[in-house]
């Protein structure tokens, strides 16, 4: 992740693409924020991938399936979104949809609509639902292939924290220095959509008291997915200062870069490295999905403070003579032997 610079980085949006798994994440979920980018002149579209029909709450009569897909048009209209696209995927079972096929649905309208953000729900699904988290993954794929940046609606920790205790829900949140927009909202939008879902909405408690715990403020994180486009490579330089001790510090940087696609090779698996073996050379494992690509560096020496991160594709993997292709971070660097690989 790599937060964005300037004094407002939402002034950037000139129109956005929403990518959902059910009818009303996007009013329930993403509605004060689509508002606000709304208002901001920016367009604002919307992919969903299922309609929703294994929901446990039913508070109208007839076909939850058609229901529900009724209900998604008439929420968009209070939202004003230029364009709804909502696919039969199944409900619940979106993570057995491959990927890629997910993604091509996002990539086809990116072509068509030209936006310039994605918004989805973080990453970790913010409520624990796994097709919210297949979504997002389908979107970050996308982005990765396009190279357009991520606008990811998340939860302040103490707001899913207190959800969880009061109601005995799932919900995750992120620490403060996690998330790189506070938006102040408008709900008055939101609500006219929340209303247009009735199944939902009516009998729907949770949904009232997370509103009322947030109050006017929603929160964004900024994400850069590594791109697949040319020569499927992208440098990343950022230097951040934490006070905090170093051990969680490398876990969670490790964490973030996983979640972004990265394989990773850290000054600590250096040290590792060499202390388990005097050998010239080792073999790592990308963590990225959906593809695992296996790689072999030759004489690679590292200098005082090394750290190397490299973008996992779904590209071909380098080959076991061609190191991956990869740059430094700021201030850090790899040095290679004159013997090379061998």
């Amino acid at each position: 992740m790599t937060p964005d610079s300037g004094p407002d980085p939402l002034g950037r949006i000139t129109g956005v693409l929403a990518v959902v798994a059910h009818p009303d994440d996007e009013s329930f979920g993403l509605g004060a924020v689509l508002s606000e980018l709304v208002i901001r002149d920016a367009r604002a579209g919307l992919i969903c991938f299922t309609h929703g029909e294994c929901s446990t709450l039913h508070s109208r009569p007839g076909d939850l399936s058609v229901v529900r897909a009724q209900e998604l048009q008439a929420a968009a209209a209070e939202l004003r979104l230029s364009r709804v696209e909502l696919h039969r995927y199944p409900d619940g079972r979106l993570a057995a949809v491959p990927l890629d096929e997910l993604a091509g649905h996002i990539l086809r309208v990116i072509g068509e609509e030209h936006p310039s953000h994605l918004l989805v729900f973080d990453p970790g699904g913010v409520t624990g639902h796994p097709d919210h988290r297949r979504a997002t993954q389908a979107a970050l794929a996308a982005a990765r292939a396009s190279g357009l940046p991520v606008l990811a609606w998340a939860l302040p920790r103490p707001v899913a924290q207190r959800l969880n205790a009061e109601l005995g829900t799932t919900f995750t949140g992120r620490d403060p220095g996690e998330l790189d927009v506070t938006m102040r909202v408008s709900r008055d939008r939101q609500w006219r959509a929340i209303a247009r879902h009735r199944s939902q909405a009516i009998d729907n408690p949770m949904l009232r008291r997370r509103l009322d715990l947030l109050g006017d403020h929603e929160y964004l994180r900024l994400i850069h997915p590594p791109t697949q486009k040319g020569n499927h490579t992208m440098s990343y330089g950022i230097t951040v200062r934490l006070p905090a001790p170093f051990a969680p510090t490398v876990e969670r940087v490790r964490a973030a870069l996983k979640e972004q696609g990265f394989g990773v090779l850290t000054e600590i698996d250096v040290q590792a490295a060499f202390g388990r073996s005097s050998a010239s050379r080792w073999r790592t494992t990308s963590s990225s999905a959906p593809a695992t690509h296996r790689w072999r560096t030759g004489r690679w020496t590292p200098t005082a403070t090394s750290a190397c991160c490299c973008p996992a594709t779904s590209s071909s993997a380098p080959t076991a003579r061609t190191p991956p292709s990869c740059r430094p971070w700021t201030r850090r660097s790899w040095s290679r032997s004159p013997a090379g690989p061998s």
